[in-house]
């Protein structure tokens, strides 16, 4: 049984490890005897054992000797054992080892012994791979003294070099490979055997292809750690420069572009820097030697995949160069050509770039990043930079928390030492692609081409696609971004200075996803916001397109788009103007995806922010949200109108009650009226309510796309929600109390309608999936917010008659509470057919796939807040049957349009209705989600409370 103890003994070295960077306190003597009984297991942990024929016979022989214990095992046993040792390819004797400790396993995980031993030898393997990451990992972490000696004491007695020699280590890396390589084999095998039982589909398969997709999901990571220890190895002294020509000729062999190659990435990089950098231990003889090696593309040195040839080449160029680029007449070589060199170093990394290098980056960056909650701009983006390339975003597996920092890491080294030592290299992609559209441009002038916006997009865009990496690159990293800022004489610095002068379109795009990527955090944004602020002074007053990019340029183009498309077009000046007028500069046309990206740069600094909100928000020389919302009654794409409506959100970020005012009484102006101008808007015809015509038709015509429906829910929730200096008094409003008085029933019934009505009763069920979860999770907000935020408690006191004065409150003041308060008409929503089908629909998901998300997935999130929504229904619908609509119904108010048209009494009747929520709810505790758990076990107490007609023992 040493096997069920050795696993429980490794998980509890993982936590410990795990927990090393979530707690300042760490048992270091416990750590240290864990580690001790653990050296062994990680030095044999890549020698497993083949099959072989002696074991073969020695278990046919029906008997066996495990731990000097001798056993006598029958004909089932040993043809068990046979069919465990092919699955693993382990030792027969071994595999009968691990089939006798699964006995008693089977039974707690309900699995068959067969079954039950697969899983714990890819558990023991996976938590022992991860603990030899983290050992490496601390290793390197220099902010903990103690805990780093530690590491690396443990790493010394792993790869066996206490007594100096190093070659155990080179052999333990060149193990790495070749278990990553192993791996790779029985991922393809496992993937035939999954699709020969998909085609048979029998279902007595089942547990077989469980046990098959538990294989290739623990292989997957196990391949993933084996990475991470891989580059660990050659960032620090423990490689050879044979290891890195040992890897570069297995990365040869790779032919598919998927997540097992991007696991090599770290590594291959580290190998660069450690062996073709100054910074790394190898001299730059070695270096030399090396080039050849990495660079060569003859017959016998070919890849397989030439974009991760020209990938590598490119990342080992701009580390190479660093020998030469300050090199002088110190250099201890003689008899070179340096400028020569050097100029064949950078046409060789221009044929790289030609050959798809950055593309490959990108979709690597793009496929690993692919997250859900991003602004969907950089999509765009990114869309359009691989539009003519080989490479694509590909279909990834969950990747681990650890592989996209490590990765990003590395791709930061590489945009760093590219703009560090190869300077006149990243300025030609510029020069290059400024003369390719000076040439388009005269194209275009002469009348060659029919459209200019096609003219742009066909451009070269090397330097655009490395913008972008960047931003991947530095996302997330407040502490790398700060390098950007914290040197204005720095060469990061002067790459910002140098990137953001006379951009086009796409470049324009680009700067502005890497700025909001090094500007997270409140100290990074305020240095974003001074380097625009500074560019400002060399705009002149007339505006133009400016030399460098900056606030006033931004304000400028997005107020001269909102005028251009807003406008009516002139009878007299089109017959005018009939002949062709040349244009002296030819000023590039606005662009939509340009302007949606320098809305999501306003945003994003906004939100990090509140120095930089208030500058937003009071800025005398340009109205931030007039403009925004001018912009929106045009005929403008439907993401460029969904971005505006996000940065009116992040100018709202800790709003106050007076921004909040402000923001509504804007709103609720273009909602019923400001949109009257606008050809993207129809006509009105003669009323005498024309505002309430517009409001109708701006609801329709945002509720016409996903975008635009899902940014503007998320709008109009962020201001319901509470603010912190909202008025002492206790029946305050998030909204003025006014609010359409002068054309409607004061109050925000008509956003109401709309979320509820439109968004989350029709539009959620009619989109994708992807997107309905999402766009119900905001409306799910936006419901939990407006019920929750009712002062039920009051309302319940003041209607009590032995209330005393001191909770006396005027009954006018509690009337119009009541009244104008959101939770009356959500209630009455939820009452709604429609409506109460899309919340079922939303609590109803596979368990499974619940389990297999994330905690923080737009699935979980959205399950757990339609859970939370039902139980503040239970909780709040007696407040609302027995006092608010009564109060309501007696106040005479009978021009509201009725939306409650189900013929349910109470809410639990829904719920017999949909019973099977009862089973559900059983399962997703056992998602292994906190809040979900949470959340569902209030949902079960709800319906077995004292009173509820629901009895779920009865029912089953």
């Amino acid at each position: 049984m040493d096997d069920v103890d050795s696993l429980g003994g490794l998980r509890g070295l993982y936590q410990d490890l795990s927990g090393i960077t979530e707690s300042s306190i760490v048992n270091i003597d416990r750590l240290c005897l864990e580690l001790e009984s653990h050296l062994n297991d990680f030095r044999t942990l890549l020698d497993k054992p083949g099959k072989n024929d002696n074991s073969r016979k020695s278990v046919l022989t029906g008997k066996l000797t495990i731990d000097d214990v001798e056993y006598a095992i029958n004909a089932d046993f040993q043809q068990s054992t046979l069919q465990l040792a092919d699955a693993l390819n382990l030792d027969e004797v071994q595999a009968a080892a691990l089939f006798m400790a699964a006995q008693e396993s089977a039974q707690q995980l309900d699995r068959t012994p067969l079954i039950t031993a697969i899983m714990r030898f890819h558990q023991r393997r996976h938590f022992l791979l991860e603990c030899l990451r983290l050992v490496f990992q601390e290793s390197f972490d220099v902010e903990r003294e103690e805990i780093q000696e530690l590491m690396q004491n443990a790493v010394a007695h792993i790869l066996q070099t206490k007594e100096g020699t190093f070659r155990n280590a080179s052999l333990f890396a060149r193990k790495c490979l070749a278990s990553m390589e192993e791996i790779e084999k029985w991922l393809t095998l496992i993937a035939d055997q999954i699709q020969k039982i998909s085609i048979v589909g029998q279902a007595e398969d089942a547990d077989i292809t469980e046990a098959f997709e538990y294989q290739r999901t623990s292989l997957m990571q196990q391949h993933e750690s084996l990475g991470a220890t891989l580059c660990y190895l050659f960032k620090g002294t423990y490689t050879s420069s044979e290891d890195l020509r040992f890897l570069l000729d297995r990365m040869r062999k790779i032919e598919r572009v998927d997540m097992l190659l991007v696991h090599y990435v770290p590594a291959i990089i580290a190998a660069l820097v450690q062996y073709g950098s100054p910074s790394g231990s190898g001299t730059q003889r070695e270096a030399r030697s090396l080039n050849s090696a990495v660079t060569s593309t003859k017959d016998n040195n070919a890849w397989n995949l030439a974009p991760f040839h020209a990938a590598v080449i490119s990342w080992w160029l701009t580390v190479y160069s660093g020998w030469y680029f300050d090199s002088g007449p110190a250099s201890p070589l003689q008899g070179v050509d340096f400028d020569k060199e050097a100029e064949e170093r950078t046409s060789l990394f221009k044929v790289c770039l030609d050959d798809g290098a950055l593309e490959f980056m990108l979709a690597i960056c793009a496929s690993i990043q692919n997250d859900e909650w991003r602004h969907p701009a950089r999509n765009e983006l990114v869309t359009l930079l691989l539009k003519d390339s080989q490479a694509s975003v590909f279909e990834t597996d969950s990747i681990s928390h650890f592989m996209k920092p490590l990765i990003m890491e590395h791709f930061d080294t590489f945009t760093e030492s590219c703009i560090a030592n190869m300077p006149n290299a990243v300025r030609m992609l510029k020069t290059d692609e400024d003369a390719q559209r000076l040439d388009q441009i005269t194209a275009l002038r002469d009348g060659l081409s029919s459209s200019i916006h096609r003219g742009v997009l066909e451009a070269r865009t090397h330097l655009e696609t490395f913008l972008v990496i960047m931003a991947f690159a530095f996302e997330g990293r407040h502490d790398a971004a700060q390098e950007f800022w914290a040197d204005p004489d720095g060469n990061l610095y002067g790459f910002l200075q140098w990137a953001s002068k006379r951009q086009t379109v796409p470049r324009v795009s680009a700067f502005c996803e890497m700025l909001c990527s090094i500007s997270e955090g409140e100290d990074n944004a305020v240095a974003a916001h001074r380097f625009l602020s500074e560019e400002d002074k060399h705009t002149s007053v007339k505006f133009r397109r400016s030399p460098s990019m900056n606030w006033v340029q931004m304000f400028a183009e997005l107020q001269l788009y909102a005028t251009k498309v807003t406008e009516k077009p002139s009878t007299s000046s089109q017959i005018l103007h009939t002949r062709k007028v040349e244009n002296i500069e030819m000023n590039e046309p606005e662009s939509p995806v340009m302007l949606t990206c320098y809305l999501q740069l306003i945003g994003h600094l906004s939100q990090q922010s509140n120095t930089i909100r208030e500058w937003m928000l009071h800025n005398p020389s340009f109205n931030v949200i007039s403009t925004l919302l001018t912009l929106c009654s045009g005929s403008v794409p439907t993401h460029l109108r969904a971005s505006a409506f996000k940065t009116l959100k992040a100018l709202m970020t800790d709003r106050t009650s007076s921004h909040g005012n402000d923001m509504w009484l804007a709103l609720d102006q273009w909602i019923s009226g400001a949109a009257a101008n606008a050809s993207g808007l129809a006509k009105a015809p003669i009323l005498s309510n024309q505002p309430a015509w517009h409001e109708r038709h701006a609801f329709q015509k945002i509720g016409e796309s996903f975008d635009q429906t899902n940014s503007f829910v998320d709008l109009v929730h962020s201001l319901i929600t509470p603010t912190s200096d909202l008025p002492s008094k206790l029946l305050a409003l998030p909204f003025p109390e006014a609010l359409g008085a002068s054309y409607r029933m004061p109050g925000i019934e008509p956003y109401v309608d709309f979320i509820l009505g439109h968004a989350f009763a029709r539009k959620v069920p009619d989109v994708t999936e992807a997107q309905g979860r999402l766009l119900s999770l905001n409306c799910l907000n936006f419901m939990a917010t407006c019920l929750a935020t009712f002062n039920e408690d009051l309302v319940a006191i003041a209607q009590q008659p032995a209330a005393g004065p001191e909770t006396s409150i005027n009954s006018s003041d509690l009337n119009n509470y009541i009244r104008l308060h959101p939770f009356a008409r959500v209630f009455e929503w939820l009452f709604n057919e429609d409506v109460l089908k899309t919340l079922f629909m939303s609590a109803r998901q596979d368990s499974s796939e619940v389990s297999r998300s994330h905690c923080d997935s737009v699935l979980v999130q959205s399950l757990v807040k339609s859970l939370d929504v039902m139980n503040l229904v239970l909780d709040l619908q007696s407040t609302y049957l027995n006092i608010v609509r009564p109060i309501l119904r007696n106040q005479g108010i009978t021009t509201k349009m009725t939306v409650a048209n189900s013929a349910l009494a109470s809410f639990e009747d829904s719920i017999l209705n949909n019973l099977y929520i009862i089973p559900a709810l059983c399962l997703y505790c056992g998602s292994g989600h906190e809040q979900l758990t949470i959340s569902s076990m209030l949902s079960y107490g709800n319906c077995q409370a004292p009173g509820s007609s629901i009895n779920p023992q009865q029912q089953a």
